[in-house]
């Protein structure tokens, strides 16, 4: 908490594998240029930690009603392996507009609705996000890859490991997706975009 609070310019923070007690400094802090977060397979995280770190920080004194998140710049931020629920993928459609690049694979309550949530009409994500990985989320099936149609940036999603999302899947993702030609799948389940 010390040396997070004397670092206000930090621009990318990696505690990938540590345990909460360390990452959980950011929650008192402002990291208002972070645009980079890996908190990777941080022990002990549950989803009300994760909202804890996203959601804005309450501040009691008179005027101060600032609704943005400590996050509100990240650019890239990486919960592999964290119990992600979706009601923290709301808070991060909220409070992480800025978000291009989402690392949720091997998160083991990510399905479906949770892409329809980063996707929907009010999502601040719909536009930024460029880069997704879901690989290895279990509960994802083919029915989440039309809704990535809604994403104009999207140019990598990364479904590999996914028990559930086949291959004829993405295939007809690619084939569908406008404008014709525009996607392709060079691995088993690893949708690019043609550049």
């Amino acid at each position: 908490m010390w040396l997070i609070n004397r670092l206000q310019g930090l621009k990318e923070l990696i505690l990938c594998g540590c345990s909460w007690s360390s990452v959980s400094a950011l929650c008192t802090a402002s990291c208002s240029y972070l645009r980079l977060l890996d908190i990777r397979w941080v022990e002990d995280v549950k989803d009300s930690h994760l909202r804890e770190l996203v959601s804005p920080p309450t501040d009691t004194r008179p005027g101060q009603n600032d609704n943005r998140g400590r996050l509100q710049n990240v650019r890239e931020l990486r919960l592999a392996g964290l119990d992600v629920m979706d009601a923290s993928l709301r808070l991060l459609v909220r409070h992480v507009p800025q978000l291009a690049m989402l690392d949720l694979s091997h998160c083991p309550h990510v399905g479906d609705q949770s892409v329809n949530l980063l996707t929907a009409a009010n999502s601040q994500l719909r536009d930024s996000l460029a880069e997704i990985n879901l690989s290895g989320c279990s509960r994802l099936t083919d029915q989440c890859l039309p809704l990535f149609k809604r994403c104009p940036s999207i140019a990598r999603i990364d479904l590999r490991s996914c028990k559930l999302i086949t291959a004829e899947g993405c295939q007809r993702f690619t084939e569908d997706a406008p404008p014709p030609g525009s996607f392709r799948c060079s691995e088993d389940k690893l949708i690019l975009r043609n550049s």
